[in-house]
């Protein structure tokens, strides 16, 4: 429990007691059958965590985007039963690092929680990383959205190949620069909309 959750909880030790090692596991696998009726209870308080990307964008007291985010995470983390899931989301939204101070990362953060990091926690890499690069916090904090074909923007191509999934390249392996800028050339024109636009709400990529 120390190293797949955060602790044992009196209930996870009867849990773990009653199922196994093996069978507690199997279990914390399929999170959408484990009832949190305390967690959802909480979080129905969080008025923020529901909002699309055009309200976020617009409400009136940004702060409070962070703040209810921030809270709703370390809540899951303490009480919620699908713990193995809190694990991931938390190892995954630190590998997908993205600052909320930065451009419109504060709202769409909200949005890349809900929509990319805890549906695809438990996902393969592949598709985490694909709804990652879908993700408009991300492409505007890392970037891409200044990345056009007259002006190519190489953070986002750089951090996908050196953060996000191969890791930092030495003497040319396992790429190169140019490689760097082809990734990139592919991203130029990939952003997000902030406001409506041919019946696309602010947000789509």
């Amino acid at each position: 429990l120390s190293r797949l959750a955060y602790g044992a909880t009196a209930v996870e030790r009867e849990d773990l007691r009653l199922l196994g090692v093996e069978g507690w596991l199997e279990a914390q696998l399929k999170p959408d059958r484990i009832g949190d009726e305390t967690v959802d209870a909480y979080l129905a308080g969080l008025v923020t965590l529901g909002m699309s990307a055009s309200a976020l964008l617009s409400h009136d007291k940004p702060a409070q985007i962070a703040q209810e985010l921030q809270a709703a995470a370390f809540y899951r983390l303490v009480y919620s039963r699908r713990r193995v899931l809190e694990t991931l989301v938390e190892f995954w939204s630190d590998h997908f690092s993205i600052d909320l101070r930065e451009k419109f990362a504060r709202a769409f953060k909200t949005v890349d929680d809900r929509e990319v990091i805890r549906p695809f926690a438990l996902a393969s890499f592949r598709q985490l990383l694909a709804a990652s690069a879908h993700s408009p916090a991300m492409l505007s904090y890392l970037d891409n959205d200044a990345n056009s074909k007259r002006k190519p923007n190489e953070n986002y191509a750089r951090e996908i190949m050196e953060l996000h999934s191969l890791g930092a390249a030495v003497n040319g392996y396992p790429y190169t620069e140019q490689d760097v800028k082809e990734v990139a050339r592919c991203f130029t024109g990939w952003t997000y909309q902030l406001r409506e636009a041919n019946g696309k709400p602010a947000g789509s990529v």
